[in-house]
């Protein structure tokens, strides 16, 4: 399965969408754990994830810098695609995921960055 992360574009052909962090994280706890557990998925089941960094209107009206700054300003009500990768990076620990491709497709310079920054310490854990 590969995955999109986007609260504006849609998923390329063959990707399955979640238009919110939390609709996808969600489905890692709920859907996917009870899958993986009950033998109907395999720890390979995700081949790719791609994720949007703005998934919300409130996440647009913060600045370049603040995002810079901080990754989790205080006060956001609904989470970002930062949040949606941190999350999936600890459900795949937690479960022994075997390791898979990580993107980030977003036009926020700043959130992008953080993004990747955490795509990069999740690569790192495999190459040793």
């Amino acid at each position: 399965m590969k995955i999109y992360i986007d609260d504006i574009r849609e998923a390329p052909n063959g990707w399955r969408q979640f238009w919110n962090a939390e609709q996808f994280l969600h489905w890692l706890e709920v859907v996917l754990k009870r899958d993986i557990e009950e033998g109907r998925v395999s720890k390979r089941y995700i081949l790719c994830i791609s994720f949007d960094h703005d998934l919300h209107r409130e996440h647009y009206a913060i600045s370049q810098e603040a995002w810079a700054a901080n990754p989790c300003p205080d006060g956001l009500v609904h989470a970002t695609g930062y949040d949606a990768c941190v999350g999936f990076i600890a459900f795949a620990k937690k479960h022994n995921l075997e390791h898979i491709s990580l993107y980030c497709h977003s036009a926020n310079v700043a959130g992008k960055a953080n993004i990747e920054r955490i795509i990069n310490q999740y690569n790192q854990l495999f190459q040793q």
